[in-house]
């Protein structure tokens, strides 16, 4: 059979092979509030971490080889001193990190060690003396995990945060500018029945003025009594007041309280005769300036 081409001829197409990705964990022990990531791998875009257990971190997903990257603290850039470093062209101390395939096969012995510890409970062949596979698991191996969960949460956080943001652009404290023929929309009508008051109102000069229009019956949750004694008239000089009805009330409770209404207002039928805008005549009628 022919032997496999070595070379590209000219002409014939390039083929790329993506380079797989392996996830990398970014831990900052150094505390702060806003913490942020950037590397070499994203051009130095920041990438914030996650808070957790008062530690922060992050998970991405980087093609094999070294890369430098470093941390973005409450408004300064600092590297882990912890971490491997090294200096670039600038002078600037950056951390470093060595991605390689070999470092995740850990997880791949992971998975083949526990198909093996279910095929010897099932082997009934297996002796005493047979020798079983090892391995070492170390808690920074399962680091992995707990940022993907991380991660995870923190997208779901961030879409939370883009709907309050949505929500905080439609309401606020400040009044928005109307654009030039944009309808204005007030305050929702107040119903017209609230709008018949019947206490201090003028009384038509086709009414009776010992008299009180008809309420709306909307307004009927209480009692207006108007006191007239024998010849005397009250009029208006005798302020109205509101005697509220009780559930329960009989002719003396209420009789009561309308006295005790009645004895609130004499003062201030008194204020108006003595200012002078009522008089009371020697007939005991009330007449008015």
């Amino acid at each position: 059979r022919p032997r496999a081409a070595t070379t590209l001829s000219q002409g014939a197409d390039m083929v790329y092979q993506t380079p797989k990705l392996l996830p990398a964990v970014f831990k900052w022990e150094g505390g702060g509030k806003d913490i942020y990531l950037a590397g070499s791998f994203n051009k130095w875009a920041k990438i914030p971490l996650v808070k957790s257990h008062g530690d922060f971190l992050t998970i991405i997903e980087l093609p094999e080889g070294e890369h430098q990257y470093k941390f973005f603290v409450d408004g300064s850039w600092q590297h882990n001193p912890s971490e491997p470093t090294m200096t670039d062209s600038q002078g600037n101390i950056n951390n470093t990190i060595q991605v390689r395939k070999a470092d995740f096969e850990v997880f791949e012995a992971l998975a083949l060690d526990s198909l093996n510890v279910n095929n010897s409970k099932k082997d009934k062949g297996h002796t005493q003396g047979s020798v079983s596979n090892s391995i070492q698991i170390r808690k920074a191996d399962f680091e992995v995990f707990e940022a993907l969960a991380l991660d995870s949460l923190y997208v779901k956080n961030s879409k939370k945060d883009k709907g309050r943001e949505s929500l905080d652009d439609e309401y606020g404290q400040e009044v928005p500018v109307r654009k030039p023929g944009e309808k204005v929309t007030g305050p929702p009508i107040l119903p017209p029945h609230l709008l018949q008051v019947i206490l201090n109102k003028d009384i038509p000069a086709h009414c009776e003025p010992t008299l009180l229009p008809e309420p709306n019956h909307v307004m009927l949750n209480h009692l207006y009594a108007l006191s007239i004694k024998e010849e005397v008239d009250g009029g208006a000089v005798i302020v109205q007041e509101s005697v509220p009805v009780y559930h329960g009330d009989t002719e003396e409770t209420l009789a009561e309280r309308v006295k005790k209404v009645e004895h609130s207002s004499f003062p201030k039928a008194l204020e108006l005769v003595a200012s002078e805008k009522a008089l009371l005549n020697s007939d005991g009628l009330i007449s008015w300036r």
